[in-house]
């Protein structure tokens, strides 16, 4: 999943809110163009995680869990600037 923030900010942290289920460990990467990523942090892939940015500025951010178990899947993604 790709989120286009529709501008560049710089970035403070991310909200995952994730279903019952599990996925396997979370990549987060951010990209200025939409072509080239890097990764951020990782996430557990189960419940509520909020997780720092570091004030990476970006455009995009990408959530890519390599698998999922169950019914697992995002019902919400929040991605808020730097102060």
């Amino acid at each position: 999943m790709v989120v286009d923030l529709g501008a560049t900010y710089a970035l403070d942290r991310i909200t995952l809110n994730w279903q019952p289920g599990r996925a396997t460990p979370a990549v987060i990467s951010v990209s200025g163009d939409g072509l080239t990523y890097r990764q951020l942090t990782t996430a557990a892939g189960k419940g509520d995680e909020t997780l720092p940015l570091g004030g990476a500025t970006a455009r995009y951010v990408a959530i890519q869990a390599p698998r999922w178990e169950g019914n697992t899947g995002l019902s919400e993604v929040a991605v808020f600037p730097a102060d």
